[in-house]
């Protein structure tokens, strides 16, 4: 009935999520990992009985008899299902699961907030799980730019040293050679 093993339910615009599918992707060449973008005009999240702002809030995967799974244990999964389920192993260990399970909700909780720094564009509040609360982190981290174009925080470039300067650097590399 089903060609795929697995389905991830993903947030399209996310840059960290299109970054993972693309991933996943190139290794899925028997097609046993599905995708499902939930940010397109299409999905309807009734189909799975979640809310949008469920499928905003953490990561969901669907196996083909409809069971529903969420957080890190999807990407164990979605590894399983392509091949390389060993590289995701040692997270679903006793000992370490609670902490990778941690450190996923963290993440999840400041994804979209995050995603703006490095290309999600957001006209309103609608695409972030939380309706309108500004994440602490992005918060703390727009004091550090002094800009409101938080997408530019992180791409600022060290002034350039003066002409003469590289001048001098580029004459003593030579000289070595």
């Amino acid at each position: 009935m089903f060609d795929w093993k697995f389905k991830i339910l993903f947030d399209g615009e996310c840059p960290y999520c299109r970054f993972e599918v693309r991933w996943l992707q190139r290794w899925n060449r028997k097609g046993r990992l599905a995708f499902e973008d939930i940010c397109s005009e299409t999905f309807d999240p009734d189909l799975y009985g979640l809310s949008h702002d469920d499928l905003m809030a953490v990561l969901h995967g669907v196996f083909p008899d409809g069971r529903v799974i969420r957080g890190p244990e999807v990407f164990r999964e979605a590894y399983r299902a392509v091949g390389i389920g060993w590289i995701l192993a040692p997270t679903g260990w006793p000992l370490l699961r609670p902490v990778f399970d941690w450190l996923y909700s963290l993440f999840a909780r400041h994804r979209v907030s995050l995603g703006r720094l490095f290309g999600r564009h957001c006209d309103d509040e609608a695409c972030t799980p939380h309706h309108g609360q500004r994440s602490r982190l992005v918060s703390g981290l727009a004091w550090l730019g002094g800009t409101a174009d938080r997408r530019n925080l992180f791409r600022r470039r060290l002034p350039r040293p003066p002409q003469t300067l590289r001048k001098a650097c580029l004459n003593a590399s030579w000289r070595t050679l």
